[in-house]
């Protein structure tokens, strides 16, 4: 074996290593919790589905909400608060990433538009690492109304100014992983109207059902509470997305 071909191996061996390596760092994510767990289950007033996608349908809808999770955080997490949306009358759609990160598939909101041709209207939001794709995907799309940004801002790149878009960003004021400045920030990068909505109390790792989260700052309210404050904030975007 010439130089150049071992050269070339040990490139392809060290790749290998750091993509089995992420596969497994991406596997070891934290699990949805018990409370996520129970607002899985269908009823009279949600339909719970896992596939194509996780969602929850309360029948006879016409606006949806498609929510890209945060980083190595389950779809299943976040089902505590898509319930309470889909309760309010909303389609709910939470898409899988692969290895459970949205900047592989910033897109994936296209498979979910196309799969449900009675939603008249979309707004995309997500968490975190999920909302700055959401916002991502918002820019080079025609087919949302409207964007929700759960502790997160866009990428530097990112130039959402001139449309005409529904925006809001909700941010715990316990945040230890995100900052209200860089959510602040982005007000150059969004359409008319972005505001950034404090939740008192709330922290990152709260948006969803997944334990605590190394570097986040203490919650002052329970879960619950924080939920039921995102679930109406958004409710309250999507209400204006309609008109």
């Amino acid at each position: 074996m010439g130089v150049l071909q071992r050269i070339l191996a040990i490139l392809l061996f060290i790749l290998i290593v750091i993509a089995g390596g992420l596969v497994v760092w991406s596997w070891l994510g934290p699990p949805a919790g018990p409370a996520a767990e129970a607002a899985l289950a269908s009823d009279d007033a949600v339909t719970v589905e896992i596939e194509p996608f996780l969602s929850f349908d309360p029948g006879n809808a016409t606006t949806g909400l498609i929510v890209y999770p945060g980083g190595r955080v389950e779809p299943e997490a976040y089902a505590p608060v898509a319930r309470r949306i889909a309760e309010a009358g909303y389609l709910v759609v939470v898409p899988e990433m692969p290895l459970d990160f949205a900047i592989f598939a910033p897109s994936r909101a296209n498979e979910v538009i196309d799969s449900y041709s009675g939603i008249e209207n979309w707004v995309i939001g997500g968490h975190s690492l999920g909302g700055a794709m959401a916002a991502t995907f918002a820019e080079l799309s025609i087919e949302v109304d409207g964007i929700v940004m759960w502790a997160a801002y866009p990428a530097g790149s990112v130039d959402l100014t001139g449309r005409d878009l529904e925006t809001v960003a909700l941010l715990g004021t316990e945040d230890g992983l995100v900052s209200a400045g860089d959510v602040e920030g982005a007000t150059s990068q969004m359409p008319d109207g972005y505001a950034v909505i404090p939740l008192e109390g709330g922290n990152h790792a709260q948006f969803g059902d997944y334990g605590d989260q190394r570097g986040d700052g203490e919650p002052l309210i329970d879960a619950g509470t924080q939920w039921d404050l995102i679930a109406q904030y958004t409710i309250d975007l999507l209400i204006r997305s309609e008109s």
